[in-house]
């Protein structure tokens, strides 16, 4: 009482809002701040060390707290995101899709790409920074492809794939130009040829052309070193083979094309040699025309059954004489 007596007595407001509280308080927090900082002679305080206290990630994010949203397809309790931790390597991964019955977007999950399993293939998305806008989602899907490809593989055949990269799960799913990401990958490797070791190329790089895929390629071909390098990837790179168009469907082309892709019985007249070959079995082609997409060319159940077993048979063959080769042969690969 007898401060705000002598306050008015001195003629100064009484209004707060009038009044500056913190000038003096912000003044001496200047000083006690300016004091610290300055190291005089004969001064025994210390310059203050703002670097002393590190923030340690282990400590304040512990690891099970690390956790990614998985879309959910044709769940029953109608919920459409599911939060699980993050798998650790790639069989966590292929678990995650057997279970869910769903591919988990490889952008939610921190450190996938560096798996071993998906090491070596053309991803779009370490390219991002050269292209426009507009290409950013076709760029990401097609990622988003290739890796689901690649782990469905995974879980139909039950084994991981034979090498990173396997280039048999790199054709697009562009029906206008499915041969695009095989030629686009072989112009890759063809410009950094030089990286190879132990041959003298022919420079410089004359395929610069993007109109097409198909005047690429007569680019490609009509190069001095184009022979060279085939003979060279054929020989050295494992399966290097489905990076050209095949001449013919073999054995190893059905198998893989059954067991780790497709659901549906491809269309070929091959099959039935094929088959009439391992099983003894002849099977029948049923031609029918449905009311969407004109005629097709189909089989019965039990016709289908015995085609997966056959192309079974022929994969183990080609997975057994692969790893075989693996084991014996070093092979010198192209880094991009």
């Amino acid at each position: 009482m007898n401060k705000s007596i002598s306050s008015k007595s001195r003629g100064e407001p009484d209004d707060i809002h009038n009044q500056k509280p913190y000038a003096d308080e912000k003044e001496s927090t200047t000083a006690r701040r300016d004091a610290d900082n300055v190291v005089g002679e004969g001064s025994t305080k210390p310059k203050r060390d703002w670097q002393t206290h590190i923030w340690k990630v282990k400590q304040n994010v512990p690891p099970h707290r690390m956790t990614f949203s998985l879309g959910l397809v044709g769940r029953k309790d109608n919920a459409d995101m599911i939060t699980l931790p993050v798998p650790e390597n790639f069989h966590d991964l292929v678990q995650i899709v057997h279970d869910y019955n769903s591919t988990p977007r490889f952008w939610c999950i921190p450190r996938v790409m560096g798996f071993p399993e998906f090491l070596g293939y053309p991803w779009n998305h370490r390219r991002l920074m050269q292209v426009r806008d507009h290409f950013f989602a076709q760029w990401m899907l097609e990622d988003q492809e290739l890796f689901t490809r690649i782990l469905r593989a995974a879980l139909r055949s039950g084994r991981s794939p034979l090498h990173a990269p396997d280039y048999f799960y790199l054709p697009c799913y562009s029906v206008s130009n499915p041969r695009k990401h095989q030629v686009d990958q072989l112009a890759r490797l063809f410009r950094n040829r030089n990286r190879i070791p132990g041959i003298e190329w022919n420079f410089p790089v004359d395929a610069k052309s993007r109109s097409s895929t198909d005047s690429l390629m007569k680019e490609l071909e009509a190069h001095v070193d184009w022979r060279r390098f085939c003979d060279h990837l054929l020989e050295n790179v494992p399966t290097a083979e489905f990076l050209f168009e095949p001449k013919t469907w073999d054995k190893t082309l059905f198998a893989r094309t059954v067991i780790e892709t497709n659901d549906l019985i491809p269309d070929r007249p091959e099959i039935v040699s094929m088959v009439e070959a391992v099983a003894g079995y002849k099977v029948k082609i049923i031609h029918e025309t449905r009311w969407f997409g004109g005629p097709v060319n189909t089989t019965s159940p039990a016709d289908r059954q015995t085609i997966r077993q056959v192309a079974l048979h022929y994969w183990t063959e080609w997975r057994e004489t692969s790893e075989k080769k693996l084991r014996e042969q070093d092979f010198d690969l192209i880094q991009l």
